[in-house]
């Protein structure tokens, strides 16, 4: 099972970690959220070239700069999850608590923080991971040909940081790829419409390629803060909630870990300022493609019978 930390050393070097514990007993986890939370940001044949190279030891010296990031996501990430694991025992009479006289295992919420410091550091090391490869492209020709760079530049706001700099999010990268499909959803059935197909992807292709012109670098700006607005707005009650096999859950947390969820008041009050907020801006889309297109009537922006502005044409 090969991952980007080989030995125990990589590992004390990334992270303050238990010198004591083995390598072997946290490689399963290391191989987890490497395939599962760094691996299809790069994509298979990238990620797969990158890890025999480093193996082997004949990677250059680009590669071991972006190496270095991926180990240290990969640690905090492998640590996240092996710490649940690392305090318990299996035997004979089941799945036991770890502690002796002179230990006692930590507390539960003593437990949540740690395993939420790795989480956190591990995923922006992810976003630092992906801001090197895009910053550093043309050393990267692999990257830039894969589906994965495709994916990357499939949405108007591409990054943690960049959503972060019109709705605070806390640069959580888990945040932003849970709220991935309902901004999907914006950018297709609302955006879309406004722009027509060509535009739309022209400005996508332009933002990747960096060669924005004037006039799609002031609809880019209010694109990305309509679909940021947008997004939250549609997000606050899905995030509360979870589908699994079991039914509809609702998430929330105990008094122990000093959390709970916003009552549906707060919820509701901060859904409609985002939602106005980003119906502002999906105007001032619609102002400037008639502009554009020399307009004086189309395009312009109504109320339903339900009281939600919708595009008439």
């Amino acid at each position: 099972m090969k991952t980007f930390i080989k030995t125990k050393e990589e590992l004390w070097e990334k992270i303050d970690v238990d010198k004591a514990i083995a390598i072997i007993k946290i490689t399963p986890d290391l191989h987890y959220v490497e395939h599962q939370h760094i691996k299809p940001y790069l994509s298979s044949s990238f990620y797969n070239n990158l890890l025999t190279k480093y193996q082997d030891d004949t990677a250059s010296t680009d590669e071991l700069e972006l190496i270095e990031l991926l180990q240290t996501a990969s640690a905090n990430l492998g640590m996240w999850k092996f710490i649940s694991k690392s305090t318990a025992s299996k035997g004979n009479t089941g799945i036991r608590v770890t502690h002796t006289d002179s230990e006692k295992s930590a507390y539960q919420w003593q437990l949540k923080e740690m395993k939420n410091g790795y989480r956190d550091t591990g995923f922006y090391y992810v976003d630092l991971l992906l801001k090197h490869l895009e910053d550093n492209k043309l050393l990267f020709p692999d990257w830039t040909a894969s589906e994965a760079y495709a994916a990357f530049h499939s949405h108007f706001i591409s990054s943690t940081t960049d959503f972060d700099k019109i709705v605070y999010i806390n640069e959580s990268r888990r945040l932003f790829t849970r709220m991935k499909p309902t901004m999907e959803e914006i950018e297709l059935f609302k955006v879309k419409p406004l722009l027509g197909d060509a535009l739309f992807d022209e400005i996508l292709e332009q933002k990747k390629e960096n060669t924005l012109t004037d006039q799609n670098k002031s609809l880019l700006d209010k694109i990305q803060r309509a679909v940021a607005y947008l997004t939250v707005a549609n997000s606050i009650f899905k995030l509360s909630l979870q589908l699994s096999e079991e039914g509809v859950l609702a998430l929330s947390f105990d008094a122990l870990e000093k959390a709970k969820l916003a009552d549906f008041n707060m919820l509701e009050k901060l859904q409609n300022e985002y939602e106005e907020k980003g119906e502002g801006y999906i105007q001032k889309i619609v102002d400037e493609v008639k502009e554009i297109n020399g307009e004086t009537d189309s395009g312009t922006y109504e109320f339903n019978n339900s009281g939600k502005r919708v595009v008439k044409f």
